[in-house]
């Protein structure tokens, strides 16, 4: 496989034939795609994507531009602990709405303007403390 320099010293995409392109080695679990991310008024491939079919533990994202980027961790157990926190949060969410409705029913019509504003502000914010750790839970990473 030879290096053509004159694809790294010549920006004219335009002019290029199929010839000038490098000729990469295939590489077993590696697809490369390059796309144009229609970010300048001439269309041209900018962006290339790499699949990775077995997965990644780390992606970076070089550029020439001045905005820099960081390793990106990718862990494939976080995905699991999402989907469940996912489904346990809309149904603590009803079985305590229920909860606040009966409650609310049973005592609402006995209580001043003052003890109902409060009712309703200790119900409208105490779901979150159950959810608070869960959602923790949900965001470490394990190793």
């Amino acid at each position: 496989m030879g290096i053509n320099l004159s694809n790294f010293l010549s920006s004219k995409s335009k002019n290029a034939k199929m010839i000038d392109f490098q000729d990469l080695d295939h590489v077993d679990g590696l697809s490369i795609s390059v796309v144009s991310a229609n970010l300048y008024n001439d269309k041209r491939d900018d962006l290339v994507m790499f699949y990775f079919r077995d997965g990644v533990n780390h992606a970076s994202l070089y550029t020439q531009s001045k905005i820099i980027s960081e390793n990106i961790k990718w862990n494939l157990k976080q995905k699991s602990k999402k989907l469940i926190g996912t489904i346990i949060i809309p149904i603590w969410l009803i079985v305590f709405l229920v909860s606040v409705s009966i409650l609310g029913e049973i005592l609402l019509p006995s209580l001043n303007k003052f003890e109902t504003f409060l009712f309703y502000l200790f119900g409208g914010i105490s779901w979150v403390i159950p959810v608070l750790p869960l959602i923790s839970w949900m965001q470490k990473e394990r190793n």
